[in-house]
C-alpha cells in the first residue's frame, strides 16, 4: 500500500503548510527495506517542517484473535482535525488510551452523534446482515490505506454506523495496514 501511504502522506503535508518530496522519500524507505531484508516491519516516517526525514521500523510481532477490545467512555469530537491526518500529534487518541483496560488491545472511538468512528490504531468493520460496513470519514476519522483499498475493491462499504449496531453484527474487525483484518471482541 505504499502509493496509498504517499498520497495521504502528500495530502496531510499540504493540508499543514509542509513541503513532501515523494522521490526523497521513497530513496529513505529503499534504503531502510534494503538493510532490513527479512521478516515483516512496521515502519514510521516522520515528515518535518522543514523536509528533514526519520525513519525507524519494528518487526511485526503475531496476534492472537480474537482482540479484546473496549468502546471509549466517552465521545470524540468530530471537527478535530487531526482525527483526519495522520501526524505524530497523536493527542485525542492517548487520552483514550491511557484510560483503557490493561486487558484491551485497543479502544473504540464514537462521536457526539453516538457514531463510531474508528479504534484508535486501525479501522472498525461490522459485518451486518452478511455484509461488509464502515463508517464514513464524515463521522470523525483518519481514512485508512487498508480501509480505501477495501472500499475500492467493493469488499466492504460505508455507512453511518451507532455504537448499537455493534450488537446487531455477526462479526466485528479491527483492520489497517499492518495488521489486516483481525477479529474483535469487545471486553467490559
Amino acid at each position: 500500500l505504499l502509493e496509498e501511504h504517499l498520497l495521504r502522506l502528500e495530502h496531510t503535508a499540504h493540508y499543514f503548510g509542509f513541503r513532501c518530496e515523494v522521490a526523497d522519500i521513497k530513496d529513505v524507505l529503499t534504503r531502510f527495506a534494503l538493510k532490513h531484508p527479512d521478516g515483516s516491519w512496521k515502519v514510521r516516517l516522520l515528515l518535518g517542517k522543514k523536509e528533514e526525514l526519520e525513519i525507524e521500523g519494528l518487526p511485526i510481532a503475531p496476534l492472537a484473535s480474537p482482540l479484546n477490545m473496549v468502546i471509549a467512555d466517552k465521545p470524540v469530537n468530530k471537527n478535530n482535525p487531526f482525527l483526519y491526518h495522520k501526524t505524530t500529534n497523536r493527542s485525542v487518541y492517548d487520552e483514550y488510551q491511557r484510560k483503557k483496560s490493561p486487558d484491551a488491545y485497543d479502544i473504540l472511538l464514537w462521536n457526539e452523534d453516538c457514531e463510531l468512528t474508528e479504534f484508535t490504531n486501525g479501522n472498525i468493520v461490522l459485518e451486518i446482515d452478511g455484509a461488509c460496513w464502515t463508517p464514513p470519514v464524515t463521522s470523525g476519522l483518519l481514512a485508512g490505506t487498508f480501509r480505501s483499498q477495501l472500499l475500492n475493491q467493493g469488499k466492504i462499504r460505508e455507512k453511518v454506523l451507532y455504537i448499537s449496531d455493534i450488537k446487531r453484527s455477526t462479526k466485528v474487525w479491527f483492520i489497517n495496514s499492518v495488521r489486516k483484518w483481525v477479529e474483535v471482541l469487545f471486553i467490559k
